[in-house]
């Protein structure tokens, strides 16, 4: 018997496939069965889980995820009693953590009427410092010289053992590092030697422009003192600072500058004062209180010293009526306020509490 093998087109298997779907709807057509559902009817009830498989591919991470754990001592919201009690266990501290210690002891309330260097605990940790200063990084001796510098903590053999961990790492320091580094060890003069003082006088100018005004205006007192001033670092930086970027500097800084500029010997050949600085005191004039406002009056007064012929008039008639304005009105709208409403009456509150006490 010959079998005979028909071949179909697509289009004509696409038709059987469709005729044999037909033939059996209720086993290939699942319309027919939605058909019979009623979606009028109240209380109809549908499966709430429908069960699915997903396929799950598990793939093993070449190296583990490193989670932080946030195990460490934070100094700020402990007081200062709690403070030394972790420094008694100064051992269990990590670097940043002995850093972040200090640093926060240095902001409680009293610590400037005590003297550090003789508390046993704060001695301790000195002592440990000194010991592991070679290991630490750039950060935590930054970190370092600001607590003690801060604590006012006089120890020779601590200080040269930073002077020579500075001049190491000292190329890692940013600006703002650099800042604190420069006014702390030049602060006192047994900090460090003359050589190490010409160092920093040579690295000064790179930090300078990036720094902060209110370390830009002490590493400039702080050259007039040590005598580190020269005529390039004066005209080709301080001076050009001071020039182009006095309202950036703030009334407070802006008064010490101006009561250093007559000590130099300065030449106002180019109306420095008037054009730059006496100009741009106005656009200050929201940042003045009472105490710059002072503070202006006198620097400017200062002036006429040295400079006589400067026409100063104008700038401080502004100022004195301004001081008359913070000393009246502006003092009535501060006490006006609720927080400070609330500060006068502790301060009444106390003042009658402490003599009851005291009988």
């Amino acid at each position: 018997m010959l079998k005979i093998q028909i071949e179909y087109s697509a289009n004509q298997k696409r038709r059987l496939q469709i005729k044999k779907y037909k033939s059996q709807p209720e086993k290939y057509r699942l319309t027919s069965r939605i058909r019979n559902i009623d979606l009028t009817k109240p209380n109809l009830v549908f499966p709430l889980n429908i069960p699915l498989k997903f396929r799950y591919i598990y793939r093993p991470q070449k190296h583990p995820i490193n989670v932080a754990f946030h195990d460490y001592i934070n100094f700020k919201l402990l007081s200062g009693n709690e403070i030394l009690l972790y420094l008694e266990q100064y051992k269990n501290l990590r670097p940043s953590e002995l850093c972040s210690a200090l640093i926060e002891l240095s902001r409680r309330e009293g610590s400037s009427d005590i003297d550090w260097n003789k508390h046993e605990w704060v001695n301790q940790t000195i002592q440990h410092v000194k010991q592991m200063l070679p290991q630490y990084s750039s950060s935590v001796v930054t970190y370092i010289i600001i607590a003690i510098q801060r604590l006012k903590i006089e120890d020779d053999e601590l200080w040269n053992k930073i002077q020579t961990q500075v001049e190491k790492c000292y190329p890692k320091f940013n600006h703002k590092a650099f800042g604190y580094c420069f006014i702390a060890f030049l602060e006192k003069e047994n900090r460090c030697t003359e050589e190490f003082k010409n160092k920093l006088q040579e690295l000064l100018p790179i930090h300078l422009h990036q720094m902060t005004p209110n370390h830009v205006t002490q590493c400039f007192e702080l050259c007039i003192q040590n005598n580190l001033l020269n005529e390039y670092l004066f005209e080709q930086h301080f001076h050009m600072l001071f020039w182009r970027r006095n309202v950036w500097f703030g009334p407070e800084n802006i008064a010490k500058m101006l009561t250093i500029y007559p000590k130099l010997n300065f030449v106002d050949n180019i109306n420095f004062f008037e054009d730059a600085i006496f100009a741009n005191i106005p656009k200050i004039m929201n940042q003045l209180n009472e105490n710059n406002t002072k503070m202006l009056i006198d620097a400017i007064n200062g002036l006429q010293s040295k400079y006589p012929d400067l026409k100063d008039g104008k700038i401080l008639k502004t100022l004195n009526s301004h001081l008359v304005f913070c000393q009246t009105k502006l003092k009535t709208i501060e006490n006006a306020k609720f927080y400070n409403i609330v500060l006068n009456d502790f301060q009444k509150y106390r003042e009658q509490y402490n003599p009851q006490q005291q009988q």
